[in-house]
């Protein structure tokens, strides 16, 4: 693996790490979108277009990071003053990112299905509550639907890193690191 290869690897994992930022971060416009038809029309608005920056940012770095890491690599140079001119690892480029979109994965169902349990149970408890002391206005849903879709998109990304996989990485009949390609490989 050359210097520039290791790059080239190293911020497309960076991009697919993203991918859980995008996916929080889309969910809260909905909840925003959500919110501003029970909140004051200005401050929902406020929500909403503060949410749409945020989405719209990362969305565009995560673009950068996997459709013009190439250019990245050659505005700031990060491929320039090694002195070796191979990085020896033992996975290939399908491994590490197979690795990191479970890890993606993993990371968004970890915080994501206490948040969806703890919602649950606020929900039983307003409902068993409801009416007895105070009245209550109806039950926020927004942050349960929310939190479902974020565990939806978790389970989607984990069980379609195949097809993610060959999306962000293109195949190469002449590359010299293939397994197929690499006389170390044939050698032993």
């Amino acid at each position: 693996m050359t210097p520039r290869s290791f790059f080239l690897l190293a911020l497309r994992i960076i991009a697919v790490l993203l991918i859980r930022d995008l996916i929080i971060s889309i969910t809260d416009v909905l909840a925003a979108v959500w919110s501003t038809f029970e909140l004051v029309p200005s401050r929902g608005l406020l929500l909403l277009f503060f949410s749409l920056i945020k989405a719209v940012l990362i969305l565009a770095l995560g673009y950068w990071l996997i459709f013009k890491t190439e250019k990245i690599i050659d505005s700031f140079g990060l491929d320039q003053g090694f002195k070796e001119s191979h990085i020896q690892f033992n996975l290939g480029m399908k491994s590490i990112l197979r690795i990191c979109l479970v890890t993606t994965g993993a990371i968004i169902l970890v915080y994501e299905i206490p948040q969806m349990a703890g919602l649950a149970y606020d929900n039983w408890v307003f409902r068993s509550y409801a009416g007895r002391v105070v009245e209550l206005g109806p039950f926020n849903w927004s942050p349960m639907i929310t939190s479902g879709i974020r565990i939806i998109l978790a389970l989607l990304i984990i069980g379609e890193r195949k097809r993610i996989i060959d999306f962000l990485v293109k195949e190469n009949k002449n590359d010299p690191f293939r397994p197929e390609n690499s006389s170390d490989l044939r050698s032993r």
